[in-house]
C-alpha cells in the first residue's frame, strides 16, 4: 500500500482528529516502512507490504486511543478493535469480502 493510498483510507475512514493528524500518520508510515535492507526487491521503501500494513494499523490505533489515555497502556488489542469498529469498517463494504469467498474455496484453497 502506498503512502497516498493509506492517507486516502485515513481520510475516508475519518481516522484523524485533533490529537492524530495526517502528519503523525505520515511519521508512522515512515517508521513502519523503515528497513535497513534497502536491497529487498519484495519490500519497497515507498510502499507497505502486508505485515507492515497490519503494523501501521496497530500503530495508528495506539496513537489514536492509547497514547492520549483513552485506553490503558496494555490495551492495544482493544484499541485496534475500536479503530476497526469506529472507523475502518464504516467505509469497507462487507459484501466485498463475501464475493471472493467462492473463488477462495474453489481455486485458492484446493
Amino acid at each position: 500500500m502506498s503512502r497516498k493510498t493509506l492517507m486516502l483510507l485515513c481520510k475516508l475512514a475519518k481516522i484523524t482528529d485533533r490529537q492524530l493528524s495526517m502528519s503523525i500518520i505520515d511519521t508512522l508510515f515512515v517508521a513502519t516502512n523503515f528497513d535497513n535492507d534497502i536491497e529487498d526487491e519484495y519490500n519497497s521503501q515507498t510502499e507497505l507490504v502486508r505485515y507492515e500494513f497490519f503494523e501501521i494499523l496497530v500503530r495508528i490505533a495506539n496513537a489514536k486511543y492509547v497514547a492520549p489515555g483513552l485506553l490503558g497502556e496494555k490495551e492495544n488489542a482493544r484499541a485496534l478493535q475500536r479503530l476497526f469498529n469506529e472507523n475502518i469498517m464504516k467505509v469497507v463494504n462487507a459484501k466485498v469480502f463475501y464475493e471472493w469467498q467462492p473463488f477462495r474455496d474453489k481455486h485458492l484453497w484446493t
